[in-house]
């Protein structure tokens, strides 16, 4: 209202409350090394109201995978992925067959409809962080990971101090990622403190620079978003 702008009127078929599973996949160089969902959070959106909420899933949760019975949900993007046109048919994609499986995994397993799926990789969400010009996080503790893995299949420290700070998109998935530090849950709270920090520096942008800004995440997104 202090604008003076009248937000446009949702169409009807914009107004149902709908459900997003985002997928961060772990897509390794290395063929052997497998792609996985090293994050599922599944978000809801009431359009109307103007809110949307997270649920973060750890990884570890155990859970009934069609087909596949009691495994860890991070099983089932994986089964998914390498068996996607038995599961879904000739020329069935392996990301959209892993997709679909989370999704029917989660649906399953909280009982509830998944309507959309996005997955993006680490190289894609190190880039949009980085095209934001990075993005500014209150560490709480500081993070101490003896065993955080490296891009070459090893093992390096991670230590991030605590502290008002701005990220860059190395960092940020640092940050995100860690798992040795503390417990899953934690882990799953910096992973959504992150996302809000992203919509965060986006909203606090003038009119302007949002609009210079918007083309190239919009191309960061093409790029390394599947939806």
């Amino acid at each position: 209202a202090a604008t003076g702008v009248t937000p446009a009127a949702l169409p009807a078929s914009l107004r149902e409350p709908f459900n997003v599973l985002l997928v961060g996949v772990d897509r390794r160089p290395n063929p052997e090394e497998g792609v996985r969902s090293d994050t599922l959070i599944l978000v809801h959106v009431e359009p109307d109201a103007g809110w949307a909420g997270m649920l973060s899933i750890p990884r570890d949760s155990m859970v009934q995978v069609p087909g596949l019975g009691l495994q860890k949900i991070n099983t089932a993007y994986t089964y998914g992925y390498n068996n996607a046109e038995a599961l879904y048919g000739p020329g069935t994609a392996p990301a959209d067959a892993g997709g679909a499986l989370a999704a029917e995994t989660v649906a399953g397993f909280l009982n509830l409809e998944v309507d959309y799926i996005a997955q993006i990789d680490f190289n894609g969400f190190q880039q949009v962080v980085d095209t934001l010009g990075g993005i500014t996080v209150d560490v709480e503790r500081p993070i101490l990971d003896p065993s955080y893995p490296s891009d070459d299949y090893g093992y390096e420290r991670l230590y991030i101090p605590a502290g008002l700070q701005v990220m860059d998109g190395a960092t940020a998935l640092r940050y995100a990622r860690s798992r040795h530090s503390s417990s899953d849950f934690d882990r799953s709270a910096r992973q959504q403190q992150v996302l809000r920090a992203i919509l965060s520096e986006v909203r606090s942008r003038g009119l302007a620079e949002q609009a210079a800004l918007l083309p190239k995440l919009v191309e960061d997104f093409q790029q390394s978003v599947s939806t």
